[in-house]
């Protein structure tokens, strides 16, 4: 499978959607690596390549994607203890192949592909509302990109581009 959306929960690795190179896939697995072996889970409620995955609060969330058909604004969360997928308010915007990070309680959706153009719009949700909100929009378009949150990283402004940014020094030799 190709462009499924992968991530960790207690311990284990959870992989969602993606295409196998004649259709796009609503299928989604579990690895355990205490016994080295990849368990089918629930399907998804729809296909979903390019489909961005995240833990948010204890569930697999799984973000728009791409159904074969067109972009979604669509998400859905899994329930591990209840092997079962449930849908979640939609999205603002429309989006494949978009980054998602969980940022001060709330998942963060950045830009991706909404069928005609790479986007840079972001947007947030809040799960005790199950709502979608904007959120600053990214300086460049962007798809088929990656988020991480790394805090206490000393020297953070270095390795940022939002604001100004340190100039490296040369070595002279």
């Amino acid at each position: 499978r190709s462009d499924a959306g992968a991530d960790s929960l207690h311990g284990k690795v959870y992989i969602a959607g993606g295409f196998n190179g004649d259709v796009c896939l609503r299928s989604a697995e579990m690895y355990d690596p205490t016994v080295d072996q990849w368990t089918m889970i629930q399907p998804m409620s729809c296909t979903r390549s390019g489909v961005a995955v995240c833990v948010y609060n204890g569930f697999i969330y799984a973000i728009g994607g791409f159904d074969g058909e067109s972009r979604l604004r669509t998400g859905e969360r899994y329930n591990h203890a209840r092997n079962s997928w449930e849908r979640i308010s939609d999205m603002l915007s429309q989006r494949s192949n978009c980054a998602v990070a969980v940022l001060d309680g709330m998942l963060m959706a950045m830009g991706g592909f909404n069928g005609s153009l790479t986007i840079s719009r972001s947007e947030c949700y809040d799960e005790e509302t199950d709502s979608w909100y904007d959120a600053a929009e990214m300086s460049v378009n962007r798809s088929a990109l990656k988020a991480v949150v790394m805090r206490n990283l000393e020297n953070a402004t270095y390795y940022t581009t939002h604001g100004q940014v340190k100039a490296v020094k040369e070595d002279p030799e």
